[in-house]
């Protein structure tokens, strides 16, 4: 029973299809080298680099401000 909802770049040419996952696009200059998964009181930020990085915070308010602007930022991607 659960969902997600994912926000990738566009021209991405394979992306795996679920039944349970529905994604948007936006451009690569919008999104860049950036990626945050936001659930419950948790936020995982992933910076992929040289060398990438994760940063990863317990925290509700800061959990929830990030699903906030992933709201608004689905609201105005491409189906």
């Amino acid at each position: 029973g659960i969902t997600e909802r994912l926000i990738v770049k566009e021209g991405i040419k394979q992306i795996p299809q679920a039944k349970t996952t529905k994604y948007r696009f936006l451009s690569k200059e919008t999104i860049g080298n950036l990626a945050f998964i936001a659930y419950a009181d948790r936020l995982a930020i992933f910076l992929w680099g040289k060398p990438n990085y994760l940063i990863f915070i317990i925290n509700k308010e800061v959990s929830n401000s990030y699903r906030n602007q992933f709201d608004i930022l689905w609201k105005t991607a491409k189906p």
